[in-house]
């Protein structure tokens, strides 16, 4: 743990090198004297597994699940059960969660980028979360995680409208296919051939633009409609 903590990388990691959150990582370990702190008799806590879950459906927060390793978990939990007893297996599966769990604080919190690093003269900092102490004194200790991750985002009416219109249309691209429609070689009038027309139709239905139960008219599979 405390080579890993040191070194700022983690190959088991989609993004292996975390040099904005290596200090923090090795501040959390040496509070816990290099212990692990989201595994306990070989397994993972409840709180760890209450983070993962968290990890693996931050697209309804506006983030990438990648960022956080999202598909990686289930095979991080079957090592740990095939070898509980292993060391290297608990502090891999430790520093990345951790690792995971900071990114994913911080890209709540305050977003995914931080403005100095493209010089807009924005300073983030005194909003950041001390994360080593946040996870040692919050969420590891946590009796309800979603409630304390909810805590982290920002309290803004804006926020949460966005946050809902947001889930709303995912819920809307989880019902549609998403495949183009026909393109068009010209413009089409009223009464016009369309070999799209039913599919958008019902698109037009899906986010209540167009009433249930109407279709194109004359030829509902093949015409725009009057």
């Amino acid at each position: 743990m405390r080579t890993i903590a040191s070194a700022g990388t983690l190959p088991d990691l989609t993004w292996p090198n975390f040099p904005d959150y290596r200090d923090r990582v090795q501040g959390l370990y040496e509070a816990v004297n290099y212990t692990p702190v989201w595994v306990r008799d070989g397994q993972p806590t409840t709180q760890a597994q209450a983070v993962m879950t968290a990890l693996e459906v931050s697209r309804l927060k506006g983030l990438n699940p990648e960022e956080y390793d999202a598909e990686r978990w289930p095979l991080r939990l079957s090592a740990l059960k095939s070898a509980p007893g292993d060391a290297t297996a608990v502090a891999h599966f430790d520093a990345a969660l951790s690792v995971s769990a900071m990114r994913y604080i911080s890209d709540l919190h305050i977003g995914r980028v931080n403005p100095k690093h493209f010089k807009f003269g924005i300073d983030v900092a005194q909003k950041s979360y001390d994360l080593p102490q946040f996870l040692l004194q919050k969420l590891l200790p946590a009796s309800n995680v979603p409630e304390v991750l909810k805590g982290v985002e920002p309290p803004y009416y804006g926020y949460q409208r966005t946050e809902a219109a947001l889930q709303n249309y995912l819920a809307l691209a989880d019902q549609d296919h998403g495949a183009p429609l026909p393109g068009v070689q010209k413009t089409l009038a009223p009464g016009d051939a369309y070999l799209g027309a039913e599919v958008l139709a019902q698109r037009l239905q899906l986010v209540g633009d167009l009433p249930k139960g109407l279709s194109p008219m004359s030829s509902p599979a093949s015409t725009t409609g009057r």
